[in-house]
């Protein structure tokens, strides 16, 4: 088999999430030019490798079901009839090599029509779903439905010790963790370096303002070592629910003059931001009301490829990228005073700044490239590199 003849399915919940990047990635760079995607809804614009499918009642229509709840969590979702009929229509339409259901949860149904196919059948875990939707018991025990797909792709090893725990064959489940782009000036971005004053100690966050994140950490930790270190600064890209609280909390700590809220901002900039970063911060914490967690956060493994430090949490597939003392600190969630010590620390060494930014850059290159990830899935999809 050649990359001429070779299909991938790529089914995925919502295509042109900001940040859902890794499954971007998957559907332009696994199989350029040789992948259809199949979605749910649609909130931005395909990649140029690949064929959105019809996945509705009108074969020409790019129509795209909505995403409809079973559970209090919002993990599942039940395809009604004409969905399960259109995809079994693509698959004989089609004729996919491989086909990759992106998320535990949100596929099961169509497990059984995709193992009648011909195709070779990968489930991939991101990360709610093998955290939030595992706090339900129905849940649970529809995850060993699992067993149907060839394999099972995770991200860190706590995805995939519950996994096998629940009773799915260790062998079918692998893990795989994300890989990102090397950080080049060819991702240079107008005006991105502005933001930061090369005359401070710049700590970088860049993250969705929500429970999972708790940013209100970080900055409680920040303000703690700022009285340290007044020439500390934090500037914080993106937005959520908990932006304004943020905004509030600075200016209550009395750090407003010192803290920048960026709001969101394209990928090219975030990654020109990294590079200007001295330090770069992630309070990832499990939400929680609702148990969701991290897989791997990307934005770590970007500032790693951006020759950047790490000050962050012990908590889902975090570990597996950052080593506590080698390439940044890593702190138990919600810890803002170790969290506060791990910044004053890498503010006032300089040597330890320059030591800690190699062990990231060279971590980078040894574990979390896209050219290894990519590898990797092709493999476990049965088509080659």
């Amino acid at each position: 088999m050649t990359m001429l003849d070779t299909q991938l399915l790529i089914a995925t919940p919502t295509l042109g999430t900001l940040t859902e990047t890794f499954i971007h990635r998957h559907i332009a760079g696994l199989a350029p030019g040789q992948t259809h995607v199949m979605a749910k809804r649609c909130q931005g614009e395909l990649p140029a490798a690949a064929t959105l499918l019809p996945y509705g009642r009108a074969r020409n229509a790019r129509r795209i079901l909505t995403r409809r709840l079973t559970s209090g969590h919002g993990c599942g979702w039940t395809p009604p009839p004409a969905a399960h009929r259109r995809f079994e229509e693509l698959l004989g339409d089609e004729r996919p090599d491989a086909i990759l259901f992106e998320y535990l949860d949100q596929w099961l149904d169509l497990l059984p029509a995709a193992q009648r196919s011909p195709a070779r059948v990968v489930v991939h875990s991101h990360g709610y779903d093998h955290s939030a939707c595992l706090r339900c018991p129905k849940q649970q025990e529809r995850y060993r439905e699992l067993d149907q797909a060839d394999h099972v792709v995770v991200v860190n090893r706590v995805a995939e010790a519950r996994l096998v725990d629940l009773g799915i064959a260790a062998e079918k489940v692998s893990v795989v963790p994300y890989g990102v782009e090397p950080n080049t000036e060819a991702d240079d971005h107008p005006g991105a370096g502005t933001t930061l004053d090369p005359a401070r100690i710049n700590v970088v966050s860049i993250g969705r303002f929500g429970a999972k994140k708790s940013p209100t950490s970080t900055i409680s930790a920040f303000a703690e070592a700022h009285r340290s270190v007044p020439d500390l600064a934090l500037t914080m890209a993106g937005t959520g629910d908990l932006l304004e609280e943020c905004q509030e909390l600075a200016v209550a700590l009395g750090v407003e003059e010192s803290v920048t809220f960026l709001g969101p901002r394209p990928h090219g900039f975030c990654r020109t931001l990294l590079a200007s970063a001295d330090v770069f911060a992630l309070h990832s914490v499990t939400d929680p009301i609702t148990g969701d967690e991290e897989g791997l956060p990307l934005v770590i493994l970007e500032a790693m490829a951006a020759a950047v430090p790490i000050v962050s949490t012990v908590h889902a597939g975090i570990p597996d990228a950052v080593t506590d003392g080698v390439n940044g600190y890593l702190v138990p969630e919600f810890d803002v005073a170790s969290m506060a010590t791990a910044f004053v620390k890498l503010a006032e060494d300089d040597a330890l700044r320059r030591s800690m930014a190699d062990a990231s850059l060279a971590r980078y290159e040894a574990d979390f490239t896209w050219d290894r990830e990519r590898t990797e899935l092709l493999n476990i999809l049965g088509l080659r590199p």
